[in-house]
């Protein structure tokens, strides 16, 4: 019975350590790092650049909102999302002209210092 006790709390211990809950944002964590002003994550914006068409910019900007909500900047001809990775930002970027991207961005878009 005592051997039984001793693997149970070794268990439990072993669950703490590994809890992946919403503690604090390391590099490379995905969760957004402390004052970030998005909540979205690389991934996401890896997933909807994916679906993304450069020909058809209403269409992609329609299916970008819908995975990701409102762009954080928009105008006549693009539309913007931010996004973070532990400290690093970045941006998914749509365009009429131009076609689409995906990637870093100055860290002061995210909210990040």
């Amino acid at each position: 019975m005592q051997r039984l006790f001793i693997v149970a709390i070794a268990a439990l211990g072993l669950l703490v350590a590994c809890d992946k809950g919403d503690g604090p944002a390391g590099a490379g964590s995905g969760a957004p790092a402390s004052g970030a002003t998005t909540k979205l994550t690389k991934k996401q914006l890896d997933e909807a650049y994916k679906d993304a068409n450069p020909d058809k910019y209403d269409d992609s900007v329609a299916k970008a909102t819908a995975k990701l909500g409102k762009p954080h900047k928009s105008d006549a001809t693009s539309s913007t999302w931010f996004g973070v990775d532990g400290t690093t930002c970045y941006k998914l970027l749509l365009t009429k002209a131009k076609g689409h991207e995906v990637g870093n961005t100055d860290a002061a878009s995210c909210g990040l210092k």
